[in-house]
Formats: structure tokens, sequence, C-alpha cells
């Protein structure tokens, strides 16, 4: 009995132990213990995009903080609409857009900066997404001879980092390079919130 028992603890501690396996197309770095999100806030910033999707920055945060919310609900969210709402109130539009003036040319978010956001937002951990690349195209897949499915294709750079705003550094960062498609119209069109949402699913089941 004692035997038995000793090998149940012996492959639960294997299994607690076993690394979460990365998908191919996603790099990530971590510096945080796992269920740290839980009793941490996080909040969106504005996010940096490329590539002539200037226009999708407000889109492009609220599919991945919706994505969040509801893949891990035990963790407090605050938007990106939240966080501007709380910079404006709070008098700190020109700290926010030093800030991003500064990270421009250095990669850097100024720690002083970050600390007065958590002190607005309640937020310890802060949210930067960068949009690489977004590419979508259409096509055709061949199932059988002379029969074919109209094919869309997306293609998405996408990174992530999080900031902890205790001590100014890169506390988490993940990229996403997929190409995701659908046949139609048995599938949903590839939309730019439908890809966002799925690559943002993969970053987040990553996540601690």
């Amino acid at each position: 009995m004692q035997a038995v028992l000793i090998l149940l603890l012996v492959t639960a501690l294997t299994a607690c132990a076993t690394p979460r396996q990365v998908p191919p197309d996603i790099q990530v770095s971590s510096a945080l213990p796992d269920g740290v999100f839980g009793s941490h806030a996080i909040a969106f910033l504005t996010p940096s995009t490329s590539g002539g999707q200037e226009d999708d920055k407000q889109s492009l945060a609220f599919a991945f903080a919706t994505t969040l919310t509801e893949a891990r609900p035990e963790v407090r969210v605050v938007t990106l609409a939240q966080t501007l709402g709380a910079v404006n109130r709070a008098g700190m539009t020109r700290d926010y857009e030093r800030m991003y003036e500064g990270f421009r040319a250095t990669g850097v978010l100024d720690r002083k900066v970050l600390a007065k956001l958590r002190g607005i937002t309640g937020a310890r951990f802060f949210a930067l997404l960068q949009l690489g690349d977004f590419h979508r195209e259409a096509g055709a897949r061949a199932l059988a001879p002379g029969l074919a499915a109209d094919t869309e294709r997306a293609r998405i750079r996408l990174f992530l980092q999080v900031w902890d705003s205790i001590d100014g550094t890169v506390a988490w960062e993940g990229l996403n390079e997929a190409v995701y498609s659908s046949d139609t119209p048995d599938e949903k069109t590839v939309s730019f919130r439908s890809v966002v949402e799925r690559a943002a699913g993969d970053l987040i089941a990553l996540l601690p």
C-alpha cells in the first residue's frame, strides 16, 4: 500500500513538473510564476501597429482583452478604454504620450509613468501589444477532381509584452507568427477580429 502511495505521489509531481508545450509558431519568455495573474490585475496600453494597420489599434486591444477575459475569468482585466479614461481623468495625457515617445526610441516603458498608471488603474501588470503584420488573401482549394472550395487565409505576427509596474521590467513576452485559414461558406470568414482572437487565445494559453 505504501509503495502504491509513493508511486502516485511521484506521478503527480512529474505531471506538475511537465513544461507547458509551446506551439512551433510561438516564442515565449517568462519570468513569472504560475497563477500570478489570479491576484493582480492587468491593464491594456495603446498597441503599436505597422503595415497600414494603424486604424486597428482599438479593435486589436478590444479583441485581445475580450479573449483574455473569457479565457481567464479569475483575472481582473482593465481594457484599453478604461486605461485611457483613467489617464485622461488623472491629467496624465502628456506623461502617457512621453512614455510612448521614449518607448519608440528605446524600447523601454518609463518606470515612473508605469507606477502612476498603477495608481490610477489598480493594475500591477500592463499589456503592450505590437502588430507586426496582418495579411489576408482568398483562393481556392481542390477537394476532388472538378470540385473546389473557396478558401481564405490570414497571416498574422502578434507580439505581447507584459510589463511589471513594480520594478519596470518585462515580466512576460510572447510572439505568435501564424497562418489561419477557413473554407467558406462552411466556416466563418477570416476577419481581422477572428484572427486576432485565435492568435490571442494561443498566446493566452501560455500565460502563467
